[in-house]
């Protein structure tokens, strides 16, 4: 008799996301079945682990952080060389997001002094509308 992972279930529910949840659900679903199937079978066939296997792969994946939540269930970053290891990506992605929070900060500078435009007009107006409510000249 073969039993269930539950904590294996467990973990693999804790990546859900919108986008996957399908996707892992149906993996979940297949796990539980094929477990199912080999202890109710009355022959008692071998066991077939592939979703287990499948599961397990997924889990592991999403635990070594190299899932992208742009790609599919399971889908590791496929332009990662077979032996790069979880280091490496790790590096490289601080490197990214270090080129996105260094982007990120220069349109908030730009943000602000376009804010601070935008407020210097403001007042601008501000001024002139007081002016042609009071009947006097504007002058540009």
């Amino acid at each position: 008799m073969i039993c269930l992972d539950h904590q294996l279930i467990y973990a693999a529910q804790r990546f859900v996301t919108g986008a996957n949840v399908h996707d892992v659900s149906g993996m979940i679903y297949r796990y539980e079945l094929a477990v199912q199937l080999h202890n109710t079978s009355e022959c008692q066939t071998e066991y077939k682990s592939a979703s287990e296997a499948d599961l397990r792969k997924f889990v592991r994946t999403m635990q070594q952080g190299l899932f992208l939540p742009s790609c599919g269930v399971g889908e590791a970053v496929s332009n990662v060389p077979e032996k790069e290891t979880p280091c490496r990506i790790s590096c490289a992605r601080k490197d990214g997001l270090s080129r996105i929070s260094i982007e990120a900060r220069k349109h908030a500078r730009e943000l602000r002094e376009l804010l601070r435009e935008l407020e210097q007009q403001s007042q601008l107006l501000d001024t002139a509308i007081a002016a042609i409510l009071q009947g006097e000249k504007v002058s540009r």
